[in-house]
Parts: C-alpha cells; structure tokens; sequence
C-alpha cells in the first residue's frame, strides 16, 4: 500500500502566505527582480507560523507543487509565469482513440501506468476525458431530441456534427486536480475511457448511416 501523499490543508497555505508576505516586506528596498524566494526559506518560515508544528520542522516541498493555491502564491512572489504551465492544450483530445482492451487486466494495467504518471499530466489526462465525455453526451441528446435514428435526414435540422471544442472552465478544472491523489485520478480515467468508448461506437454508428445515405442521394 502506497503512503497517503502529502496535501497542504488551509491552515498551511496561509502559514505560506504569511512567510512570503514577510519575506516580500523584507526585501521591499530591493526591486521585485531582485528579491530572493529560496524554497527551504518559504518552508522554514511557514512552519514558524503554525502553532500545530511546535517542532517548528519545515512543510514538506511536495506543499509547493502539489497545491495550486500554494503554487500560485509563490509563482506570484517570484514574478513566475504560470500561463504556459495552466493552459494545456486539450483540443489535442479531438483525435483521441480507445484502447484496445477493456478486460480487467488490461484497465488494471492501464491503472499502475497511470498512477505511476506525474501529476499534471494525469489532472490534463483527465480533464481532456471528461471534455470529450460532455462532447459526446451533447451530440447523443441532441440526435435524440430529434428523434432520428435512420432514413433521410429531416431537412428541418441541421446534423449535430460541430468540432469538438475544450470549455472554458476546462483550465480550471486542471488546476483544481493537482490536489487529487494520482490513485483516484487513475481510476477515473479509466472508467471514462470505457465510457467514451461506448459513446464513441454508438456516435460512429449514427455518422456512418448518415453519411451513406448522404452518399446515396447525391
């Protein structure tokens, strides 16, 4: 069993802020290019500032990259850019395809691969999943709102076949999961992965009678 991995709870996270507010107030002569924000610094600092550490040990740096309230704080005091870091590319998703095998031991291989991924990239494995899952359940609503299931195509509605487009909160949701335990991401992705994979077939299958018929009457 693996250890519970490492999480920073609000008290922290404002020990953390606290330290770099009073490290930015002592170096407040010095122009914000040149002020210094070592990392044991932060973490020696912020565990002075919790009164449940009375050993005063330092946070663990897993405080600093695990949390993106924390991460955000200390990019913020450094001048770091984090918009290339917070904006993966998720309509790379649009050319998603399922995997081979669904039987137990594949999804349980398909498990360790994942957990054994860093972070970010698992929170962007995820969140590109359930993007494409709210793709496809649009798509499958709107051909049973219309009710059409062979045949020619009703001239009164235009086919649901709009490209897949990533949300604008999809960049949200990816920040707010690198607080997840790779575990539960793992385990979500492949459950999302047979579920795209059913919504996958059964879209395909409406697009191939669609467009035979397309080709039928030309």
């Amino acid at each position: 069993m693996s250890a519970p991995e490492p999480k920073a709870s609000p008290d922290s996270v404002s020990c953390i802020q606290m330290a770099l507010a009073v490290m930015t107030q002592e170096q407040a002569k010095l122009p914000p290019g040149e002020r210094k924000f070592p990392t044991s610094e932060i973490l020696r600092r912020a565990a002075q500032l919790d009164s449940r550490r009375p050993d005063s040990k330092p946070f663990a740096r897993a405080i600093l990259t695990q949390n993106p309230e924390v991460r955000r704080l200390v990019a913020e005091a450094r001048g770091e850019d984090l918009s290339l870091e917070l904006t993966p590319d998720f309509s790379t998703f649009a050319s998603w395809r399922p995997p081979r095998s669904f039987s137990a031991q594949a999804q349980a291989r398909r498990r360790r691969e994942y957990t054994a991924k860093a972070r970010k990239s698992l929170a962007e494995l995820v969140v590109g999943l359930e993007e494409l899952e709210q793709y496809f359940q649009r798509r499958r609503q709107l051909f049973s709102a219309i009710g059409w299931n062979d045949g020619p195509w009703p001239a009164d509605h235009s086919y649901p076949a709009d490209p897949f487009q990533p949300s604008p909160n999809a960049v949200i949701r990816y920040v707010k999961y690198w607080g997840r335990t790779r575990r539960a991401m793992a385990l979500q992705a492949v459950r999302l992965e047979k579920t795209l994979a059913e919504h996958m077939a059964h879209l395909n299958q409406i697009d191939s009678i669609y467009y035979k018929q397309r080709k039928m009457t030309r």
